[in-house]
């Protein structure tokens, strides 16, 4: 069947090719230019490619990959669903980075965010990845058409207008503030169930939907923690909005939020809750 990777390795197979073969690094990594201040998001032709892929591999049809369906998905790719080699694209921390079913499987929503969180961070590991699952827009296209290059922040600020539809929120506070907690809670997670969570597995990020003036948005959570004395990476402030978090039984955890709201934060043109 004509497009059918399956039918392309078996003929490759049968004409002696093992499973070594290689795309070129041009093809994985085209060129992408990304101004200061822009961010990456799918655009809908990477999201409509994103979504076909899903239905394939659905094959209960219940809008949920299980973990064999996950797996099915990324065989097409070098390394297969094979974590061992290291080349599955989703971590084991997936699962509490994005809505999930009661059984941790990741739901049709937690799929797409799970995407939309990649290219957001990792753009050029998205546009490898659809590569090897075939992406393909048009005759002369390559995984660029997948991707929209965000309006730099500046200018939508003075403009106080965007056309984005991933914002980043900055969640920042010392140790015991409850940050990890808050990051799973925007996923609709209660206390009782994070404590049977593995430490190890919990990410620093989050994303799910939002609704904006009737319109669903992505807004990615990002844990930053920072010491009660000690500064921290300026870099962390490149987000949309911050929320500091502190802890009401401990003055000192309060201090450390009010002195980094007075050092980089109250002449900043960044909201901040």
């Amino acid at each position: 069947q004509r497009g059918r990777h399956e039918t392309t390795w078996a003929v490759l197979r049968h004409f002696g090719y093992g499973d070594n073969l290689q795309m070129s690094s041009d093809y994985l990594y085209p060129s992408l230019r990304i101004p200061p201040g822009s961010s990456t998001e799918l655009s809908h032709l990477g999201y409509n490619f994103l979504i076909r892929l899903f239905d394939k591999c659905d094959i209960d049809r219940d809008c949920c990959l299980s973990s064999s369906e996950v797996d099915s998905l990324f065989d097409v790719c070098i390394g297969g669903g094979d974590t061992r080699k290291g080349l599955r694209p989703w971590p084991v921390s997936v699962n509490n980075e994005v809505p999930t079913n009661d059984k941790g499987w990741i739901t049709r929503r937690g799929y797409i965010a799970k995407w939309t969180l990649m290219t957001y961070l990792e753009v050029v590991r998205t546009m490898e990845y659809i590569a090897y699952l075939g992406y393909i827009a048009g005759e002369n296209d390559c995984q660029t058409s997948a991707i929209t290059v965000t309006r730099e922040r500046r200018i939508d600020l003075e403009r106080r207008s965007t056309n984005r539809a991933v914002f980043h929120c900055a969640v920042l506070g010392p140790r015991g503030a409850g940050k990890t907690a808050f990051l799973q809670a925007f996923l609709g997670r209660h206390l009782k169930y994070q404590q049977s969570l593995n430490p190890d597995e919990l990410p620093r990020h989050t994303i799910n939907t939002v609704t904006v003036y009737g319109q669903d948005k992505y807004l990615i959570l990002h844990e930053v923690t920072v010491g009660i004395a000690d500064n921290f990476d300026k870099r962390d402030l490149d987000c949309d909005i911050v929320a500091l978090l502190y802890d009401v039984t401990d003055p000192r955890s309060f201090g450390c939020v009010a002195r980094i709201y007075k050092q980089y934060l109250i002449d900043a043109r960044i909201p901040c809750l």
